[in-house]
């Protein structure tokens, strides 16, 4: 409510506190805004919320999913090359300590489902997107990369429950656990071990009780009745591991879709170490030893470094909305970081991931190294590690026995 009348009158200050202060108080004002809403929406499919756009067939979409679609905030060719290039480096600097990188894009709602795009849009004009770009740098590297808007285009008509939601921006719970079961087999083979296996036991099928983000671009348009939803999937999850499964501590960088693997279900509780966290943006820390932060921590008030270089895997996900920002919020930052230790000491190759591994016991180092020997399948696979990590075999023995000792100490 406003302060004194007769203070602040003359100032103008009463009278500007006073006109929203009497908006967001007059009587009926929440029913007189739905009906408002209602209405142009029944009768005019118009939608009245920023950033939200109605579709064909009722898709709610969000704009900027389509703006990236359509090439609108395409950053140009050179600043994705410098933007590939530090990716590039951020890998190699990594590897060089053991730690696996991986970035993944994940599906956008107007790549995946184009047709749906409203049609003011005119998809016969898409011109050259981000995406589009830092895919035809990525095939003909050693990027760790997983292309999700590729792989759900290709099983759009393959899965009978959608991977998309009518009323949603992001991959249904669905979409998601197709997700996470692709990410722990690809991680799986890449680090050579063993990890938490899902397990769908069945599920509900509804179309009112959607979970999670499968209807977040339904709610702010306010509405006395939602669009109506699709049957959604939402499976019965069982993640399965015995004595022989290694938990990776992992840190999560990206965006919003990262929230969707803790929130739909508990995957990044059961599949990873506790020492895992989720950078939100590389901002804000979301999710750290399996629990939600709601209160703001932010990451330049992190040892960095220490964080980073704890860990066993550094994963970033962004969607192609976000692509134009990856150099900047993402890569730059983990860039700058290598740079400055470079300054500080030289690397070396020959130690792991942690220096905790180090402390080993050489003994049982030795052991391990034989044991991996003596496993031709292991020893096949760690030797194809080294040569596409660019590392001498004996320094990937080493280094995969370390982690293996380690993670049974856990």
């Amino acid at each position: 409510k406003p302060d004194s009348l007769i203070e602040n009158w003359f100032s103008g200050k009463f009278q500007e506190k006073y006109e929203p202060y009497f908006n967001e108080n007059i009587g009926f004002r929440p029913f007189f805004i739905r009906l408002n809403n209602q209405i142009k929406y029944s009768f005019y499919d118009i939608i009245k919320t920023k950033l939200t756009v109605l579709g064909e067939n009722n898709h709610l979409f969000q704009s900027d999913y389509i703006d990236a679609y359509m090439g609108f905030d395409f950053v140009g060719n050179e600043r994705i090359k410098k933007g590939f290039e530090r990716i590039q480096y951020i890998q190699n600097e990594l590897n060089k300590r053991g730690i696996y990188f991986v970035l993944v894009f994940a599906p956008g709602k107007a790549s995946f489902m184009p047709e749906n795009i409203p049609s003011q849009y005119n998809i016969e004009k898409r011109t050259q997107t981000n995406y589009d770009s830092y895919v035809s740098y990525f095939k003909n590297s050693k990027i760790n990369f997983i292309d999700f808007n590729k792989y759900f285009i290709e099983i759009k008509n393959k899965k009978k429950h959608p991977l998309y939601p009518v009323n949603g921006t992001h991959w249904s719970g669905y979409g998601c656990t197709i997700a996470t079961d692709s990410l722990t087999n690809y991680l799986s083979k890449l680090m050579n071990i063993k990890m938490v296996k899902q397990k769908d036991l069945g599920g509900i099928i509804t179309n009112t009780e959607m979970k999670w983000s499968d209807d977040d671009l339904a709610k702010p348009i306010n509405l006395f009745q939602n669009i109506d939803n699709l049957d959604m999937y939402y499976p019965n999850i069982s993640y399965i591991s015995d004595s022989n499964t290694v938990k990776p501590k992992a840190l999560f960088v990206g965006d919003s879709y990262v929230q969707s693997l803790y929130r739909f279900y508990p995957y990044l509780d059961n599949v990873f170490d506790l020492n895992s966290s989720f950078w939100s943006y590389n901002y804000v820390v979301k999710w750290n030893n399996r629990k939600i932060i709601e209160d703001e921590v932010f990451v330049r008030d992190l040892n960095v470094e220490e964080e980073v270089l704890n860990k066993d895997v550094v994963v970033m996900l962004i969607t192609e909305m976000n692509i134009k920002i990856l150099d900047e919020l993402f890569t730059e930052r983990f860039s700058n970081l290598f740079q400055e230790i470079a300054k500080r000491k030289p690397h070396d190759t020959n130690i792991s991931f942690s220096s905790s591994a180090q402390k080993s016991n050489n003994t049982d180092i030795q052991s391990q190294i034989e044991k991996i020997k003596k496993n031709k399948e292991w020893f096949e696979g760690v030797k194809k590690q080294a040569k596409e990590r660019k590392l001498t075999e004996d320094q990937m023995l080493y280094n995969t026995a370390v982690y293996w000792i380690k993670s049974q100490k856990k």
